[in-house]
């Protein structure tokens, strides 16, 4: 049974009386009780109440202004935490360490052309090591590579995506060619709204870089980025899923020389 809210006071009381806590204001509350019972039985005449009621008032404010100040201290030593912005218009400095580093990524995105150019060497230093890449791109001869067309200003060529979707997955053969089965390819007749790094996505240490396409506004390098970890929890899951998904219902891509993707059967 927990003890009553004026037992748990008093204990207070004592307790800090025992620790050498406050006590000038207990000295100050007692001092006062003791001037207005004596003031009461005429014990004390006004010439020695006033000066004794200002000095206790003054130690009293001596005493908040000293609590003032040390929560003042108190506050200025805590950090508040840094919220993660909703968006960012460059990814993090270590985005690119990040990126070596990691052993496996999957890349999903329209045409991945500025990937392929930025991070060739990086990629190839990569598979070098041993690591592993997918690369999931629009399908370039179905109807969302036209729809991807749209997304620019002005009079955009109706196969300008398919044009570098195509230039994109020649330089993805001729990397798997050198490195067999460590690459897998893949296309879907499907808008891809981002750009993603997906960095070791088996790990405890995953992490989704992700590139927002934009419609006719915000283009080329100033697009949306965000970064989600697997501490970010449901956002962090809802993308993961998202690439998984788009990843499980796109086709194999089997070459330039292969069968037309669009008269493969899933």
């Amino acid at each position: 049974m927990s003890p009553s809210p004026r037992r748990a006071r008093i204990d207070r009381i004592l307790t800090d009386i025992r620790s050498g806590e406050n006590i000038d204001l207990y000295l100050s509350v007692v001092v006062s009780i003791a001037l207005i019972v004596a003031n009461l039985f005429g014990l004390v005449t006004e010439k020695y109440f006033v000066p004794v009621t200002m000095a206790t008032i003054a130690i009293l404010t001596y005493t908040v202004l000293g609590l003032k100040q040390a929560v003042r201290d108190f506050g200025d030593k805590i950090e508040p935490p840094l919220a993660k912005p909703p968006f960012q218009s460059e990814f993090p400095a270590d985005f690119y360490s990040k990126l070596e580093a990691a052993t496996e990524v999957w890349f999903s995105g329209t045409h991945l052309a500025s990937v392929l150019t930025a991070y060739h060497e990086m990629l190839k230093r990569k598979l070098d090591r041993g690591g592993k890449l997918r690369f999931l791109l629009i399908q370039p001869d179905g109807t969302a590579a036209i729809m991807a067309t749209k997304r620019f200003p002005g009079t955009v060529p109706l196969d300008q995506e398919k044009l570098r979707i195509e230039t994109s997955l020649s330089i993805i053969e001729n990397l798997r060619k050198i490195y067999p089965g460590q690459i897998e390819a893949r296309v879907i007749d499907f808008p891809i709204e981002y750009t993603t790094y997906f960095l070791n996505p088996n790990s405890k240490q995953a992490r989704i870089y992700v590139e927002r396409s934009t419609y006719k506004i915000s283009g080329g390098m100033h697009k949306p980025k965000f970064v989600y970890e697997k501490d970010d929890g449901k956002w962090y899951q809802h993308i993961s899923n998202e690439v998984k998904l788009l990843w499980s219902d796109a086709i194999p891509w089997k070459g330039i020389e292969a069968t037309p993707i669009s008269s493969l059967e899933r």
